[in-house]
């Protein structure tokens, strides 16, 4: 696989805590660091991040609000850690900028695609907050959406294991990876990848997703191109 120029990194929001803080900045500062890395090579990055660290719509499990108001206070949790990422990547040096699907005047910048292309060609890395703006899609269908969007070569999502596999190899020991896997492999095989709408989006637009371990040096491999993971196409 050739050098990527241009990615989307899916980060959960649990990446980005501990089991006592919705924020553990150590593991948000190797974050950083992890994304410099891939800053320096003169990568265009955009980051989508989700909000599961502060907010999960699993927590209404019997109706006490609405749908609506669920996916609506999930949208503001990812803006805040949008702007944890934009306030601690600027301590590492990165020119970045946070932008939101959600208006928040005077909190956080209203995502346009017109000044997103123009920061991206002044070196910012872009971190999408506010999922698609809209209940009822995830932030996985807000990843590939801004993927799609901004043309990007690739999106890049790590996991706890280091690939896709037929089953949960932490429960069985006779588990397949894939190395690679086709859109209709993916479907028949009902992998998980992402949920549905994201995944239909991906394969309409024949977006290239690469999931692989969350360790240290193996995003900067799969800009570089190393077949890591699993790759679907």
């Amino acid at each position: 696989m050739k050098k990527l120029e241009k990615i989307l990194i899916k980060l959960s929001g649990e990446t980005l805590s501990n089991d006592e803080f919705i924020f553990d900045f150590k593991k948000v500062d190797k974050i950083a660091k992890e994304i410099k890395d891939v800053y320096e090579l003169g990568t265009k990055i955009g980051i989508v991040v989700g909000g599961g660290n502060i907010f999960r719509a699993r927590m209404v499990e019997n109706n006490e609000i609405g749908r609506v108001e669920s996916d609506t206070m999930g949208m503001l949790a990812t803006i805040l850690n949008g702007l944890c990422l934009e306030a601690v990547f600027k301590q590492n040096g990165m020119k970045v900028r946070a932008l939101s699907s959600v208006s928040m005047e005077g909190v956080v910048e209203k995502y346009s695609n017109k000044k997103a292309q123009t920061y991206w060609e002044n070196g910012e890395v872009l971190v999408f907050c506010g999922g698609t703006g809209n209940p009822f899609f995830t932030t996985d269908t807000a990843a590939i959406l801004k993927a799609v969007e901004m043309k990007v070569d690739a999106v890049l999502k790590t996991t706890q294991v280091d690939g896709i596999y037929d089953k949960d190899p932490n429960k069985f020991d006779d588990a397949i990876k894939y190395d690679s896997l086709s859109y209709t492999e993916t479907l028949e095989k009902k992998l998980k990848i992402m949920d549905l709408t994201a995944f239909a989006l991906a394969m309409e637009n024949h977006m290239t997703i690469r999931v692989f371990k969350n360790e240290a040096g193996n995003l900067l491999k799969a800009v570089n191109g190393e077949e890591i993971g699993t790759i679907v196409s």
